[in-house]
Formats: structure tokens, sequence, C-alpha cells
């Protein structure tokens, strides 16, 4: 009997010291494995033709990538991007050494253009990059090299008619249905001159009004020549408007600043016009009875009147 109870304890002993270590086993944990780092450097170096009715600009720049834990010449990084917002994407220059590698990129690059205060408007040049399938983020992920990343000196760097400001860059996750995906951003702010954009674009409107404006001093009873002084400045207006303003523009669903400022400038015409209209039918209705200083007196309600309804326009459609 006692052979079998001692039978009994070895047997469950032996069962304690199988299961433990299988038990043991299961318990261990496999260890996580984390992404590559790379540290990614965006220098622009050249903007070519800046195509405002396609929302299209030409972009050269250096990219640079570095790591310390990944040794490029056994593990090379992959040697196109995905630059999402990019096409006619050209490569050169390529250099590569154990934790460095640069190439220089130039392509044609797209970005949203937001219009609703030309001419004194701002854009963004954008630069969109993320690798391509598989390299999800749970195997690469980017972060940005503030040394490397920028643009070179302003006096190589220009663009006519524009002022360059800062960049700018942003890491973020880009998701899709295949994978999410480090993604970096590189943001160019571009501007124009205002003072520039006024001399050219608002003073010729101004100095047209000003002829219309002018004719409030004209003598009452000289009505045809004040009617070919606003004719001739309306049709002015109105080319000046079609031809120079709107062809620099896309077909937008939008009002601008400048066609705020031309509708005022319009119900100014129309004011004086209102005005002229007014002299010459009570010049044929009663051509002795409405003298110069009545007609006058007129004139001087509508330099008051006509600017003020002109503002008022302006003020009721700039919130549309």
């Amino acid at each position: 009997m006692k052979m079998i109870w001692i039978f009994v304890v070895f047997a469950v002993l032996g069962s304690i010291g199988i299961v433990a270590p299988l038990t043991f086993a299961q318990e261990i944990i496999e260890p996580e494995i984390k992404p590559d780092v790379y540290d990614i450097g965006i220098l622009l170096t050249n903007i070519g033709e800046i195509d405002t009715k396609s929302g299209a600009y030409e972009l050269t720049f250096w990219v640079t990538i570095s790591s310390d834990d990944v040794d490029f010449l056994k593990n090379p990084p992959p040697k196109e991007m995905d630059f999402t917002n990019g096409e006619n994407i050209n490569i050169t220059g390529e250099s590569i050494s154990p934790h460095f590698y640069k190439s220089k990129i130039n392509g044609i690059f797209y970005n949203d253009m937001n219009f609703q205060n030309y001419p004194f408007e701002k854009m963004n040049l954008v630069i969109h990059m993320e690798p391509f399938f598989p390299l999800a983020s749970d195997k690469l992920v980017f972060t940005v090299h503030d040394e490397f990343s920028g643009k070179v000196d302003s006096n190589s760097l220009s663009v006519p008619g524009w002022i360059l400001g800062e960049m700018s860059f942003d890491v973020t996750t880009s998701d899709s249905p295949w994978g999410s995906f480090s993604h970096i951003e590189a943001d160019l702010p571009i501007g124009t001159s205002p003072l520039s954009a006024f001399l050219k674009k608002i003073f010729p409107i101004m100095i047209l009004v000003g002829f219309a404006y002018a004719t409030f001093w004209m003598s009452t009873r000289n009505t045809s020549d004040r009617i070919a002084i606003l004719t001739g400045s309306l049709i002015s207006a109105i080319f000046f408007h079609s031809i120079f303003l709107l062809g620099e523009l896309p077909p937008l669903g939008y009002l601008t600043l400048a066609d705020k400022i031309m509708m005022s400038a319009y119900g100014f015409f129309v004011i004086t016009l209102i005005a002229i209209l007014i002299h010459r039918h009570r010049l044929e209705i009663s051509p002795d009875d409405y003298t110069i200083t009545l007609g006058n007196n007129l004139d001087k309600k509508f330099r008051i009147l006509a600017p003020i309804i002109s503002i008022m326009i302006f003020l009721a459609v700039y919130q549309i």
C-alpha cells in the first residue's frame, strides 16, 4: 500500500515538472519589432512656373534620409517615394552611405488654390510624401530633420511677382484601405506684393471711376460729352475686368475681392448714368426752367450719393 502511495506522489510531481515548463514557455511573449525611423529632410532649391489656373507648380528639391540605427548599405531605403500630389517625378543626384541617403527631385505638384482675396491672394506650395506599400507605419516611421530642411538662400530662390514665406513641416499618418503610412508634408506659403497688386489691379479701376466722378463737375447742358466719358470709362472697366483680371483665374464658383470691387465700380457708373439721364430729361421737358444752378445742385447731391451707394454695394457683396 505504501508503495502505491509513493508511486502516486512521484507521478504527480513528475507531471508538475513537465507541465510547468510548458506553461512557462507559453507565457513567453515574443519581442516587439519596432519600425525603422527615417529622419527626412526636404531642401527646396528652385521654383519653376506657377500655373494659377490649374493649381500646378514646378519644384526642385533635395530629399535626404538619415538614420543612426539602419545601415543603408545593407538595408537601403526605398528608391522611390510616393509624392501623392505630384507627377512627372524625376530623380537624379543619388548618393548613399551607411547612414545617409540623398537624391534630387524635380516634378510638377498640385494644390488647391484659394482666390477669394484676389488680387491679394496667398497660396501654399505643398509637397506630400510617404512610402509605398508595404512600408506601412508599423515598418517605417518618418521624422523631420530640421537641419536639412527648408529652402536655400532667398537670393538664389525667387519667383517673379511672389513673396516667399517660411517653410513648415509636419508629420502625420495617412490611412488607406491597405494600411496606414507615415506622411510628411512640406508647406511653403507665397503671396503677392500688396503694393504691386494694388497698383496693377486696383488703381486702374480707381482711375476709371475717377473719370466718371469728374463728370459731376461738367456743365449740365453738355450731357453728350458726359455720356461719352462715362461710356468710355465703363467699356474700359468691363474690358479690364473680363480680360485682365478674370483672365488670370480659373473658372470659379465664388466672387473674388476683385469681383466685389468691380461690382462696386459698376454701381458707381450706374449712379453716374442716372444723374446724366435726369439732366437730359429735364432739359428736354423744360429747357428754360431747368437752370444751370438747379443742375449744379443736383450734381452736388450725386457727388455725395454715388460714393455712398458704391460703398454700400461693396459692403453688401463683401459678405458673399
